[in-house]
């Protein structure tokens, strides 16, 4: 399952965050999203996380939180083909 790529999704900006994150919510995922003096972190957890409660969560710091998204995205849907 990969999200479409629309210009939207790939989109560097508020708007796909907006974009990537309506999708993955479609497909039971939910996002977390932080930022501290280190950057931003997003996490997505499937609503079945007491199964798997860290899919997705991605522990490095990221300078923009569209590439914290994208990456948290990313890893959540090859966690969850596995």
């Amino acid at each position: 399952m990969a999200p479409p790529i629309g210009a939207a999704i790939l989109e560097d900006s508020w708007t796909g965050v907006g974009a990537l994150t309506t999708w993955m919510q479609r497909h039971a995922f939910d996002l977390r999203l932080d930022s501290d003096e280190n950057g931003w972190r997003a996490t997505f957890l499937h609503r079945s996380h007491h199964l798997r409660p860290w899919v997705g969560q991605v522990l490095t710091w990221w300078e923009t939180p569209w590439r914290a998204v994208h990456e948290a995205a990313r890893r959540a849907l090859n966690t969850q083909s596995q």
